[in-house]
């Protein structure tokens, strides 16, 4: 499991209205005379993840925050030998959702912790079916463990978590945090993890056909397709000893999306895709491309692939930097090429937060 924490790790994880298709976001996000993109503010806590879509050419509402599925895996030691199933849940983090547990709590005197919040790997799930405890034969619930778990949502919200029992649906409690760290009455809800969009409620999810929710919005009906955004990721700061929420860039990574670096041209120069380059599609690979923090450990010239730079001497100033203005990157989306460039204007001050200017534009 990969603890976040920006001083050990380069960082970029680059919505859809409820029961639609994707929306565009009602925001104040504009575009200059030269057709630069101007993002709302994205710092913590005023501020909020943008997500765009390249074949929208706009922002989208409405990104989910948790994934809930059921899968065939005999060899899972959470399944039984007579129903070889286990049900699951996933976080966004291409939308920078992330999360920590706390065991043997009660959920209304839990607390959140202030470090060891994690994303998912390819290997572990911070929730998964961790939070199995005991099989009801008579019932054929799976009951909670009482597992209570604290997450920071795609709307830069912290959420309180307890998943109760689950058969055909995840029964959960949440409670979404006020701004002085206390919670009110939870919330129970009732989770299908059939795949509603197929329309037969007998076709079960699986890891590959999710079902989508959001602690904002509630059950979605598919997941948004955004394509590349900004967001805030958790890092601890050991200098601070506290949790801080760094500006980054977000790459979605869940879709089918290839992304490739050039160096050294024009953008209005680029009108065909050039020859011998190298496309990064895996997560991995993507994360070559993860905002990078230079703070005496990870040094600033081992961020030459990041987008964004946190640079440490700037710490007081609060300042993500463009790393390289003149970067052009290509996305590769359905056999449909995009170009994107951010732009050096891209700033941070004490009225306005974090903005980021950029260009986009289809080959």
């Amino acid at each position: 499991m990969n603890t976040i924490n920006m001083k050990n790790n380069n960082w970029l994880l680059f919505g859809i209205c409820l029961l639609i298709s994707a929306c565009p976001d009602n925001n104040d996000n504009t575009k200059n005379d030269d057709g630069i993109v101007i993002t709302d503010n994205i710092r913590f806590p005023d501020g909020a993840s943008q997500l765009y879509s390249l074949s929208e050419g706009d922002f989208l509402s409405g990104s989910y925050d948790i994934y809930l599925y059921e899968i065939f895996d005999p060899t899972d030691p959470d399944a039984s030998g007579s129903y070889p199933f286990v049900s699951k849940i996933g976080l966004n983090n291409a939308a920078g959702v992330s999360g920590a547990l706390v065991l043997d709590s009660d959920f209304t005197t839990a607390t959140r912790p202030d470090s060891g919040f994690a994303m998912d790997d390819s290997t572990e799930l911070i929730i998964g079916s961790n939070w199995y405890g005991q099989y009801d034969g008579v019932t054929h619930f799976m009951a909670g463990n009482g597992t209570i778990y604290f997450l920071f949502t795609a709307d830069n919200n912290w959420v309180k978590l307890e998943i109760i029992k689950a058969s055909t649906s995840f029964f959960i409690q949440y409670s979404i945090e006020n701004d002085d760290r206390t919670y009110g009455d939870p919330d129970t809800v009732e989770v299908p993890f059939y795949a509603l969009e197929h329309g037969n409620p007998g076709a079960l999810g699986t890891s590959s056909d999710p079902t989508y929710f959001s602690f904002t919005n509630g059950l979605l009906e598919s997941a948004p397709e955004w394509h590349f955004g900004f967001g805030n990721l958790l890092n601890f700061s050991v200098e601070l000893q506290s949790l801080t929420y760094v500006p980054t860039a977000l790459i979605n990574f869940d879709l089918d999306i290839s992304v490739s670096v050039i160096d050294g041209s024009v953008f209005e120069d680029i009108i065909v895709v050039p020859e011998n380059i190298i496309w990064w599609s895996s997560p991995d690979d993507i994360k070559k491309l993860w905002s990078c923090a230079g703070d005496g450990v990870v040094q600033l010239d081992e961020c030459s692939d990041a987008i964004m730079i946190y640079d440490f001497p700037t710490y007081n100033s609060h300042l993500m930097q463009i790393l390289d203005p003149t970067r052009i990157y290509l996305f590769s989306i359905n056999g449909t090429i995009y170009k994107v460039k951010l732009e050096e204007d891209s700033y941070s001050s004490s009225n306005d937060g974090q903005l980021i200017w950029f260009m986009t534009e289809k080959l």
